[in-house]
């Protein structure tokens, strides 16, 4: 029983209440549930860039003309608006033309009216397309978070390490 002389804590713990590690167990517990909430968010990213990547390596690439962007008004943390564009793609694919609007938006136009650029045709449904710009946000957002997720259980580890000395 704890206040007994003869009490020995439990294996995880020592007698003020602290880890092996010698950290706090609910500090323990904070960077493990932290580091796994960002990794699976990372890995759920860096899988879809994966099955995205797949999927168009089983599209026919193809050239398409951007002919023009949508635009709309986006709030920003501040109060301001920002004008957020999406290019417009025209391609021609087994002989039919389609347009089709790029999924991602940006501040400003990637691209210039009239510029060709590579997109990936589904051939079973020719208006669905991927694009370069969807992929390389996936892949970005995956490391992103893969990142911040292992950062502080090494910097835990670290520290651990060296309060032990």
């Amino acid at each position: 029983r704890p206040g007994s002389e003869d009490y020995t804590p439990p294996a995880y713990t020592n007698q003020s209440g602290k880890s092996l590690t010698g950290a706090s167990v609910p500090a323990t517990l904070g960077t493990i549930f932290f580091t796994a909430i960002f990794i699976s968010i990372g890995a759920v990213f860096l899988g879809i860039f994966g099955i995205r990547q797949y999927l168009k390596s089983t599209y026919d690439p193809v050239s398409a003309q951007v002919v023009g962007y949508n635009s709309y008004e986006s709030s920003n943390d501040d109060g301001g608006y920002t004008t957020m564009y999406r290019a417009i793609f025209e391609y021609t694919y087994n002989g039919r033309t389609y347009r089709k609007s790029d999924s991602v938006s940006s501040s400003s136009p990637g691209s210039d009216v009239g510029e060709y650029k590579t997109v990936y045709v589904n051939p079973a449904n020719p208006v669905e397309i991927i694009t370069n710009s969807e992929q390389v946000i996936f892949l970005i957002l995956g490391i992103v978070f893969f990142v911040v997720g292992w950062l502080p259980l090494i910097l835990y580890i670290r520290a651990n390490k060296r309060s032990r000395r």
